[in-house]
């Protein structure tokens, strides 16, 4: 297999270059004058055929431009996170089930499980840099709007009594608990079962059993805070409950379609994957996106049942706006997933790409749109940041599971 890892090369090249683009986009921001930035807003006029008042608006203008690359290379982050966490949940279902098929494949889930302490420190960094002034997404100035005035902002912020939920600084002390506690269980579980590959002793089984459910009782209580605390902070405004349970869903979908990725991936490399563990990823590829699409479906359901009005900004918004790009999101995530599973043809590999460009998107469409306002689109940032992320990702993921010896799987 060493002729086959010598192709990280190239994904330590495409690193590069994803740090190359996102420096170009930084740099771009640093030195923009006050002339640029009016003809690129006169720019966004003439495309979305929309009057936007530059004199009242300028601050926020401003903000949302210099906040562009950090708002692409958070929602590359927050993606990547998604994926690992899908994976960790997924991880821990099988060991707190006691499934016996996916014995073999628990290589590859702990090799994607492996970049969460990665992915977690840098999501902190960009919070760090966000308290001492480096960026500015976190602050509620640059989610204003001008669909929203600013006084009946004010007071609704203090209607809703969110001036808690909104301090930047427990969010930081709250995501600093989280980051500290999910790398505490990824750690004790990926040396648990690195053990047991070892010696082969029950106890290093228990061990594992016992970290999967204590963490998986903690992550049940922390889910709850993890939509506010990392997306809707965007716009407070927007209070939503089932948002949080739409994350896991997210979670899960891309977490399952990147750990089939990989098993096609590692599948002509290693004879002991069968066609019988791909028949189960399938199934939970399946089932994970009807659950991601059910819970996409059930916020309309909530909105117009409970007439709950913080449930319908962000939705309204989202619509007016982005409608295009959700109603696109929408087909790649369920509607293609749905035919392809309905045909015979062997297509899964685009399947798992599809869902991972969609939920790409989707993650893009939650946080760019809310950050950046207008200035949302594909650029140098954008694809700078998901290249730098994605390399990275990628070069952990292989570099653990090249380590792994196979030969010594003993569940």
């Amino acid at each position: 297999m060493s002729n086959f890892y010598k192709k990280k090369k190239y994904l330590i090249l495409s690193l590069i270059i994803g740090v190359i683009l996102f420096t170009i986009s930084l740099y771009k921001i640093l030195y923009i004058h006050e002339y640029d930035i009016i003809r690129i807003i006169d720019f966004i006029k003439i495309k979305n055929n929309y009057i936007y008042p530059y004199s009242i608006n300028r601050t926020n203008f401003v903000r949302q431009i210099y906040n562009r690359p950090w708002a692409a290379l958070y929602t590359s982050l927050l993606y990547f996170f998604s994926i690992s966490l899908g994976s960790f949940i997924f991880l821990i279902i099988q060991h707190i089930s006691k499934s016996e098929w996916p014995v073999i494949l628990i290589f590859i889930m702990e090799g994607v499980v492996n970049f969460i302490p990665y992915v977690s420190i840098l999501i902190f960094f960009i919070y760090i840099l966000n308290i001492i002034g480096i960026n500015n997404l976190f602050k509620k100035d640059i989610i204003c709007d001008s669909i929203f005035n600013i006084n009946y902002y004010d007071k609704f912020v203090n209607f809703l009594n969110k001036k808690y939920i909104c301090n930047i600084i427990l969010k930081l002390i709250k995501l600093y608990i989280f980051i500290y506690i999910i790398n505490l269980f990824v750690n004790k579980i990926l040396m648990s079962s690195k053990k047991l590959d070892k010696f082969n002793k029950m106890k290093y089984y228990n061990r594992i059993y016992k970290y999967s459910v204590i963490f998986i009782i903690i992550y049940s209580i922390y889910s709850i805070f993890i939509g506010w605390d990392w997306v809707m902070i965007f716009n407070f405004n927007w209070i939503s409950t089932i948002f949080n349970w739409y994350l896991l869903g997210t979670n899960l979908c891309v977490g399952v379609a990147m750990i089939t990725l990989l098993f096609l991936f590692f599948k002509s490399k290693l004879t002991f994957l069968s066609k019988e563990h791909l028949h189960d990823l399938k199934k939970y590829i399946f089932s994970t996106s009807f659950l991601w699409s059910y819970l996409w479906f059930v916020q309309f359901l909530l909105i117009w049942y409970s007439n709950l009005p913080e449930e319908v900004i962000y939705l309204t918004n989202i619509f007016n706006k982005y409608k295009n790009l959700e109603i696109l999101i929408l087909i790649i995530n369920f509607v293609i997933t749905f035919f392809t599973f309905l045909s015979k043809k062997k297509s899964i590999i685009y399947l798992c790409i599809s869902l991972l460009v969609g939920h790409y998107m989707n993650m893009y469409n939650m946080i760019m749109p809310e950050s950046v306002g207008v200035f949302s689109e594909i650029g140098f940032e954008e694809i700078g940041s998901l290249i730098f992320i994605g390399s990275f990702f990628l070069i952990k993921v292989i570099k653990y599971i090249e380590r792994r010896d196979y030969s010594k799987v003993k569940y």
